[in-house]
């Protein structure tokens, strides 16, 4: 397996997962527009702020495989989570006459 198609099974992957989440716990979802963007921009910004550092961390104490599934995955699943549920909500505000 080469790394390009590691990193498409990877983001697939994550997908699936934060499409399942979301699929099966529909009540944590945000329940409007402005929510639902906030959480995006939290998540967006907290990953930018905090992956760096927790990923040298992982990679200084574990195998590069164990710090991409115990850091890499659940960050990027969580930030297609959000991005899912902002879709979601745009779309149903979009779909509104008023």
């Amino acid at each position: 397996m080469t790394i390009h198609t590691f990193a498409i099974a990877f983001l697939f992957g994550a997908a699936a997962v934060a499409l399942w989440v979301d699929h099966r716990f529909p009540e944590i979802a945000p329940s409007d527009l402005s929510r639902a963007l906030l959480r995006t921009i939290i998540v967006i910004a907290a990953s930018q702020l905090l992956f760096p550092p927790v990923w040298e961390a992982a990679l200084a104490r574990s195998p590069a495989l164990v710090a991409v599934f115990s850091v890499a995955f659940p960050v990027l699943t969580l930030v297609l989570l959000c991005a899912i549920w902002s879709i979601r909500q745009l779309q149903e505000k979009l779909r509104r006459p008023y």
